[in-house]
C-alpha cells in the first residue's frame, strides 16, 4: 500500500535507488567499475611509480595512472555497464515487465543512467582524492581543481553513455554487444595513452593516436588536474559533451523498446 501512495515525481527515485543496488549486486559491473581500475593501479604504481608522467605537465607517473584509470573506467563502464547490460537485459526478457510500470521509457533511463553516473561520481572522486592522499608520489590538488577534475569527467561520461545507448536500439544479442564492447574497450585502453605511453609507439602510430577522441580526453583531463588548463578553456566541449549525451540518451530512449 505503500508504494501506491508514492508521488509521480518519487517514482523514478525510488527506481534510481533500485538501479543502484542492482548495480552493485553485479559481479561483473563491480569488477570493471572498481577492481579492475584499483587492481591496475597498484601493479603497475609498484612496477613503473617513482618517475615523471610521460606526458610531461608537472605531473608523476601516479598522477598519470590515477588520471588515465579514471578516464578507462568511464569508458569500461559505458560499454559493459550500459550497452552490454541493457541489451542483455532485453534479450532475456527481462524488460517486458517495465512496459506495466506508471514511469515509462524516460523514467527508466532516467534511473538507469542516474544510478551508474552517481557510482561513477562517488568513486571517482573516492579513487582520485584518496590515492591522491595516499600514494607517496602523487600530487595533492585543491577541492576547487578535483571538482573540476570530476566535472569534465561526468561530462565526458555521459557523452560516452549516449553513444552506449545508441547503440542497444541496433543491437539485440549479448553476444554481438559484449563482442562490440571488446572491440572498442581493448584498442581504446592500450592506444590511447590510458595507462600505457603512447609516445613508446612509432612516430606514424603515435601520430594517428594522438589525434584519438580517448587521447585527446585523457590529456585534457590531465592538463586540468595539472593546473594547466582552466573553467573557461575546458568549458565549452564540457557543454557539447554534455548536451550531446543527453540529446543521445533522450534519442536512444524514444527508440528503446521493453523486448528484443
Amino acid at each position: 500500500m505503500a508504494d501506491a501512495t508514492l508521488r509521480p515525481g518519487a517514482v523514478p527515485l525510488r527506481f534510481l535507488k533500485m538501479e543502484t543496488l542492482s548495480y552493485l549486486s553485479a559481479p561483473a559491473a563491480v569488477f570493471w567499475t572498481f577492481v579492475y581500475p584499483i587492481a591496475l593501479f597498484f601493479i603497475l604504481n609498484t612496477i613503473f611509480g617513482g618517475g615523471e608522467s610521460p606526458s610531461g605537465m608537472g605531473l608523476t607517473y601516479t598522477d598519470y595512472l590515477i588520471t588515465g584509470l579514471a578516464v578507462m573506467t568511464i569508458l569500461s563502464t559505458a560499454l559493459f555497464g550500459f550497452a552490454a547490460v541493457l541489451v542483455d537485459m532485453r534479450a532475456q526478457q527481462n524488460l517486458r515487465i517495465l512496459g506495466f510500470m506508471p514511469f515509462g521509457k524516460f523514467g527508466f533511463y532516467i534511473g538507469f543512467v542516474g544510478s551508474r553516473m552517481l557510482i561513477l561520481a562517488v568513486f571517482l572522486t573516492a579513487f582520485m582524492t584518496g590515492f591522491g592522499a595516499l600514494a607517496p608520489d602523487a600530487t595533492t590538488i585543491g577541492a576547487a581543481r578535483m571538482v573540476l577534475v570530476l566535472a569534465y569527467l561526468m561530462c565526458g561520461a555521459m557523452a560516452l553513455i549516449g553513444v552506449s545507448l545508441v547503440l542497444t536500439t541496433f543491437i539485440t544479442k549479448t553476444a554481438t554487444a559484449q563482442a562490440l564492447a571488446n572491440i572498442i574497450n581493448i584498442p581504446a585502453i592500450f592506444l590511447s595513452d590510458l595507462f600505457l605511453p603512447a609516445i613508446l609507439f612509432p612516430v606514424p602510430l603515435f601520430t594517428i593516436i594522438s589525434h584519438g577522441p580517448f587521447y585527446l580526453f585523457v590529456n585534457q583531463v590531465r592538463s586540468l588536474f595539472a593546473g594547466q588548463t582552466h573553467l573557461t578553456d575546458a568549458f565549452p566541449a564540457m557543454v557539447v559533451m554534455l548536451v550531446s549525451g543527453v540529446a543521445l540518451t533522450l534519442w536512444a530512449g524514444r527508440r528503446a523498446k521493453w523486448h528484443a
